[in-house]
């Protein structure tokens, strides 16, 4: 199977299911619409300047690409070590390293939206988690003092950090930076109507 990038950029999860498809579809998967490059100059012994080419097209090194843009750099990084991905111009991958490589990043983002989902949990102001009444000691405000419609507030603008975070690639979300997150938010006047 051939995947065929067009010259605008692809999204992430557009590239990463770009693989996914050929995958299905496909025992090798090369890249299409590259361009030949130059790989090294030389002379021969009759004095003959030669150029040697090679396809630009590197399947291994635009999954990895793909896997560190939809699931973060450093998974992208584990990943492509786990299954041995490096760059190869003009060598296809196979099918079936695509597919693992789909389904760990799938697991792994699991994983990691699990581990923010507990922190989620401990700083959540709805829930009156440990982590909220702490922070809100902290910041001298009585978290009694804040209504429903307040607290759901706060939850939204800590969801609203989270789910950034996650899409920077940049989860799981250590329980320090979302408490500075809820502290911030707090001093914000978020809470209030």
């Amino acid at each position: 199977m051939t995947i065929h990038f067009p010259s605008s950029s692809p999204t992430p999860s557009d590239s990463l299911q770009a693989f996914a498809k050929a995958a299905a579809q496909g025992e090798e998967i090369y890249l299409d619409g590259q361009k030949l490059v130059v790989r090294a100059t030389g002379t021969t012994p009759q004095g003959r300047q030669v150029d040697w080419a090679a396809p630009s097209g590197d399947a291994a090194a635009e999954l990895v690409r793909a896997l560190e843009e939809s699931s973060g750099v450093g998974m992208g990084k584990a990943i492509a070590h786990e299954l041995g991905l490096s760059s190869a111009p003009g060598k296809p991958i196979h099918a079936r390293t695509v597919e693992s490589a789909v389904e760990m990043a799938a697991v792994g983002s699991q994983v990691l939206e699990g581990v923010d989902f507990l922190t989620r949990l401990d700083l959540s102001a709805t829930g009156r988690g440990p982590g909220f009444i702490a922070v809100c000691e902290r910041a001298g405000i009585q978290p009694s003092s804040l209504d429903a419609q307040a607290r759901a507030r706060i939850d939204e603008a800590m969801g609203h950090r989270f789910d950034q975070a996650l899409g920077a690639g940049q989860s799981p979300v250590s329980p320090q930076q979302a408490r500075n997150w809820l502290d911030q938010v707090l001093r914000s006047g978020t809470a209030s109507p």
